[in-house]
């Protein structure tokens, strides 16, 4: 031993306690009695995953005891050189008990209950919601176990949504029916479907939501009874007579009848179980004649198997109390006598704004012409005579402006939104297309409020148009689809618009006689004999098969005016292209020629129409080709007096002219 090692002062033994029993920082025992202590700690781990690992050799517990002591004997021999290595051996042992920590969380997967709110005698399971963890069967050496599968929810939809597309029948019914289940997550992956241009997705859709139990589906299937398809409406129907909620029964009501018979019966079945006594009253009062004899069938055997309410249900008005002797038909409907505006606005065919002017003042007593703008006339006329508004059909719509209160919102306004509220339900509408100075969220609210759902352009002949202002809001109070008009003689409003303007063109008085010579399905005698008084009318065409066309026309739709009654003649072009009817016998001629038909137009017709026409009397055609028409008209001595263009874009000329 070195003189330095003898002469250095022999250091104090430290406690690894103190007074208190615990333990103290230190350098020296403190460091190498802890790394002892964990090491026999391990090893006492160790000795235990032995014998649980093999139990045929385990005995007892003395054996990690001993195990333990030795392991810090050689500690405290060793020293601080010791210290390290124990600190090496703890960092293994930990890193190994974390490996078998790890495998025994996997084993003891399927026994850890999960969640809240679990019953401690539940079984242990592991609990997986199904919409959000899909499970799949893995086979392994000796045993099989369930392993769990994350898949997102937009995953597992657009899985059913492709099925659905590919499946067909009872396979698409069994598959709507396992994707209903999910329910809102359905609605929410089917919701957008509903728009689709594909029939086939928009009819999975409603299928789906048909087997959906939830509320939720209602007014995506009110959305679905609105498709143009036959059969996505029908299986609307049938999911929405699954519902006892007020906006299912509100949606079946509004949809009938439907222009489908079978769609109509399913609506009846529909409503059957949800219906209530004043809508069995109200179906009770319908008008069934224009429906189906099927649709009536069904009709009257689902009101025998309700008993009648206390309620007595109001006698309807015979056709002779809603209008005086001497007015047209076409001023019953109900909705026509609401009194809910003054100031209108008449949208017109542009370079026809004067023409219609010129009929409104003709055939309403009070009228104040305000303005004439580019395709449309403001005007004000008496709340008595809104029902005649519907003898102007020389206008596509007519609108009725309601003067709105500053500031306030349209449902707070309660004058405004009652009269509004009562004139569409009076109406029959369905849905709604709000326009103008307005947001989304408040016009989609006002149509709820209407007791409506709201809709996009162009909308179907059951849907209220609207257009808000500041100052006023304007409601569609007589559309296209109000005029009435022989559906294959006409192919649009504005065809029948400018026809009427033709005939306009041509009135002289309430004893006139008219004349097509080249009537076709005789739209133009039909629209003279709408417009007001008349003497005859008469039509002629080169076959024969043509003119019986315009005589069954004629029989449809001349009763709807009280000018013309029976007062119609129909005759055909001779060989020699002359017409059995005296000379100077006609007081106007009109008639619509498209390119064809002009083709087909000689002088010797024009010559024949001068002879007919009488001395400084007009006639009227409605052309596609002017240039064409202008030398016919030169060859046969006839003058020009006045060429309209109409349409924008162009459509067309009205041209007048004359015999001198």
């Amino acid at each position: 031993m070195s003189e330095i090692q003898r002469n250095k002062p022999k250091a104090k033994p430290r406690s690894d306690k103190s007074a208190s029993g615990k333990f103290k920082s230190g350098p020296g025992a403190t460091r190498t009695g802890g790394a002892a202590r964990r090491k026999g700690q391990s090893a006492a781990r160790s000795g235990d995953r032995t014998l649980n690992r093999f139990p045929k050799v385990a005995s007892t517990g003395k054996q990690t005891s001993s195990t333990a002591r030795s392991g810090e004997r050689r500690a405290q021999e060793q020293g601080d050189a010791h210290g390290s290595y124990a600190t090496k051996s703890r960092q293994n042992d930990r890193s190994s008990f974390r490996g078998s920590r790890t495998e025994r969380m996997k084993r003891s997967d399927q026994r850890r209950p999960q969640g809240k709110g679990l019953d401690k005698g539940a079984p242990q399971e592991r609990r997986r919601r199904p919409e959000t963890r899909a499970t799949d069967q893995v086979k392994t050496a000796g045993y099989e176990r369930q392993a769990s599968v994350h898949r997102p929810m937009d995953e597992i939809m657009q899985e059913y949504i492709e099925q659905l597309v590919k499946a067909r029948s009872d396979e698409r019914m069994r598959i709507a029916r396992k994707m209903a289940l999910h329910e809102r997550y359905a609605i929410s992956a089917v919701d957008r479907l509903l728009n689709s241009r594909d029939r086939h997705l928009r009819l999975a859709a409603a299928m789906v939501l048909s087997y959906v139990k939830s509320a939720q589906a209602v007014p995506a299937l009110a959305h679905a009874l609105g498709d143009t398809e036959a059969t996505v409406r029908l299986q609307a129907a049938a999911g929405l007579g699954k519902h006892r909620h007020p906006a299912a029964r509100e949606a079946l009501w509004y949809a009938f009848p439907d222009k489908s018979p079978g769609v109509s019966i399913a609506i009846l079945r529909a409503m059957e179980n949800i219906m209530t006594d004043d809508m069995a009253d109200a179906l009770r009062a319908m008008d069934t004649d224009k429906m189906s004899p099927r649709v009536q069938a069904e009709l009257k055997q689902i009101l025998s198997r309700r008993p009648t309410s206390k309620q007595s249900v109001p006698e309807q008005p015979k056709p002779d109390m809603l209008h005086s002797e001497g007015t047209s038909p076409l001023s019953t409907a109900p909705w026509l006598r609401m009194p809910i505006g003054e100031r209108c606005t008449g949208f017109a065919v542009p370079g026809t704004e004067e023409i219609a002017a010129a009929l409104l003042q003709w055939r309403l007593d009070s009228v104040d012409i305000e303005r004439i703008e580019a395709g449309a006339i403001r005007f004000s006329t008496s709340k008595q005579m809104l029902p005649q508004l519907v003898e102007a059909r020389a206008f596509d719509s007519i609108w009725v402006n309601l003067p709105r209160a500053a500031r306030t919102e349209l449902t707070a306004d309660t004058e405004l939104f009652n009269s509004i509220y009562a004139f569409a339900h009076a109406k029959g509408m369905q849905s709604a297309i709000i326009s103008g100075e307005i947001s989304g969220s408040s016009a989609r609210a006002l149509a709820r409020a209407l007791g409506l759902r709201s809709t996009r352009p162009p909308g179907n002949p059951r849907t209220l148009r609207m257009h808000v202002t500041p100052k006023e809001v304007s409601v569609e109070f007589i559309a296209a689809a109000d005029f009435p008009l022989l559906h294959s003689s006409v192919d649009s409003s504005a065809a029948r618009a400018l026809v009427a303007c033709l005939c306009a063109l041509t009135v002289g008085g309430p004893i006139d006689v008219l004349l097509d010579p080249f009537c076709g399905e005789g739209q133009v005698l039909i629209e003279r004999a709408l417009l007001g008084p008349m003497g005859k009318a008469i039509g002629a065409d080169q076959q024969e098969e043509t003119v019986d066309r315009a005589r069954r026309a004629w029989r449809i739709m001349a009763p709807l005016s009280t000018y013309a009654g029976d007062a119609a003649f129909f005759t055909t072009w001779d060989e020699q292209l002359r017409l059995e009817l005296d000379t100077h016998s006609v007081d106007a001629v009109a008639t619509t020629l498209n390119a064809e038909a002009l083709d087909d137009v000689l002088p010797a017709h024009m010559q024949e129409l001068a002879r007919i026409l009488k001395p400084n009397r007009k006639a009227a055609f409605l052309v596609a080709d002017n240039r064409q028409l202008h030398q016919l008209l030169a060859l046969s001595g006839w003058t020009t007096h006045q060429e309209i263009v109409v349409g924008e874009p162009q459509v067309g000329y009205l041209i007048v002219a004359g015999k001198d």
